[in-house]
C-alpha cells in the first residue's frame, strides 16, 4: 500500500515498533557507553536480529542521527533561549558554551558530530549543519555588536566547543575542568 503523496509505502506497525525499539535502546547505550556501542548489543536488547536494525539505519551514523534528533533539537532551542534571556552578547556566547557542555555530557554522541560536521556525505552532516547554524547565530551576534574578535569564525569555533564538550563526556573530565577550558575559548574569540 504506497502513500499517494509521495509513492512511499506506508511502515508495517511491527517495522514500526521495531524501529522505537530500536531508538529507544540506542539512546540509552549510546548516553551510557558513547557512540562505539555494540550495534548486536543494541539489536539483542531491542529485541530483534541485526538484520532488523540493519535494514532501518543502515551505518552506525544513520543510527546515531535517529537517536540523536531530539538532542539536536534540544540544543538549538538553546541557542534561540540564550539570545532571548541574555542582555549581554558575551554573556550569551558564554552560556552558549556551557549549555553545550551540559548537552554533551548528557549524550556521548558529540564526537561523532564533530567529526562529521566537515563530511556533506556523512548521515550525521544535516544535524551538525543545525548545530552550526545556531553556533553561528550565537557568535553573530556578538559580532554584530563589535565583541567578537576579527577574523573568528564560527565553524572551528563550534568545533573546538564540541570537541571540548566531547572529551569531557568522554573520558568523565571534572565539570569545572571542561568549564575552565570553554573560559579559554570565550576569552580567545571575544574582547
Amino acid at each position: 500500500m504506497m502513500s499517494a503523496a509521495d509513492g512511499v509505502r506506508p511502515m508495517r506497525a511491527d517495522a514500526r515498533r521495531n524501529r522505537e525499539r530500536i531508538l529507544l535502546v540506542a539512546r540509552a547505550a549510546f548516553a551510557e557507553r558513547g557512540v562505539g556501542c555494540s550495534l548486536d548489543d543494541i539489536a539483542r536488547q531491542a529485541r530483534v536480529g541485526p538484520g532488523t536494525l540493519y535494514r532501518h539505519f543502515p551505518s552506525r551514523e544513520a543510527l546515531l542521527d535517529a537517536a540523536m534528533a531530539g538532542w539536536v533539537d534540544d540544543v538549538c532551542a538553546s541557542g534561540a533561549a540564550i539570545l532571548a534571556e541574555a542582555d549581554d552578547p558575551l554573556e550569551a556566547v558564554r552560556r552558549w558554551f556551557s549549555r553545550l557542555l551540559d548537552h554533551v555530557l548528557v549524550h556521548k554522541g558529540a564526537s561523532a558530530m564533530v567529526a562529521a560536521m566537515g563530511d556533506p556525505s556523512s548521515p550525521l552532516y544535516a544535524s551538525c549543519s543545525r548545530i552550526r547554524e545556531a553556533n553561528e547565530t550565537v557568535l553573530s551576534t556578538a559580532g554584530d555588536t563589535g565583541r567578537l574578535r576579527a577574523g573568528v569564525e564560527p565553524d572551528p569555533v563550534a568545533r573546538l566547543v564540541l570537541g571540548i564538550c566531547a572529551l569531557a563526556g568522554d573520558v568523565g573530565m571534572p565539570r569545572g575542568e571542561a568549564e575552565a577550558m570553554l573560559e579559554i575559548v570565550h576569552r580567545g574569540v571575544t574582547r
